[in-house]
């Protein structure tokens, strides 16, 4: 009986283990939901709530402006120069870290996107209210819904967030705030309030180019 050789044993172990991690089911990133190429631009109409006149419309355009990698992570730079509102709810500076996006400033552990499945339901970050109002508590939703844009209607995920106000009598408390991404296009709809008085900002994607 011939003896089988060592090495041709050897060789089929690893042939096996190279199959396998070839097969191995790459983890999802949020660039899919986001896909922040340079040059990519999105167009967004924002609708704000007046209480004494007509509703308030600005038009402002998000531009990816540089993409650098440090270390195992991509920081990518983002502008919005025209309306306040895209400046004060959107992060200038985003860094994509084991397959989420961080807000970078004030620290990069401030999550921005994910849609990894086992962040589904979760509670993916908290942001603190100014004087101590309250938090805002946002969960990750991976069931799609539909929504309805001047650029078209997109099956999204959501980034939800629920305001919770320490005075449970604010205008503002369990008001919930919506981030919805479209898998190939990006943000295509986010909602915020003004804490007094909970005027309704509405912004929603009017037009995008991905290079």
């Amino acid at each position: 009986m011939k003896s089988f050789p060592i090495y041709a044993l050897f060789l089929f172990i690893m042939l096996c283990w190279s199959c396998s991690k070839n097969d191995a089911t790459p983890a999802a990133s949020a660039l899919e939901f986001f896909p922040l190429e340079v040059g990519a631009s999105w167009v967004y109409q924002t609708t704000i709530d007046n209480f004494n006149g007509p509703q308030r419309i600005d038009l402002d355009t998000i531009t990816v402006l540089t993409s650098t990698r440090d270390g195992d992570d991509l920081v990518f730079t983002l502008s919005a120069a025209t309306n306040f509102f895209l400046r004060v709810y959107f992060p200038t500076t985003l860094r994509l870290r084991d397959g989420k996006l961080y807000e970078q400033f004030p620290a990069d552990t401030i999550l921005f996107l994910t849609i990894d499945p086992a962040d589904a339901g979760e509670l993916v970050r908290t942001t603190v209210l100014t004087a101590d109002s309250g938090v805002i508590e946002y969960r990750y939703d991976e069931q799609l819904e539909l929504v309805v844009t001047p650029a078209g209607a997109f099956d999204c995920v959501n980034v939800r967030g629920q305001i919770l106000a320490t005075d449970s009598t604010a205008t503002t408390h369990e008001y919930i705030i919506n981030n919805y991404f479209s898998q190939g296009v990006g943000l295509v709809n986010t909602n915020h309030y003004f804490w007094f008085g909970g005027q309704h900002i509405d912004v929603r994607l009017l037009e995008y180019n991905l290079p």
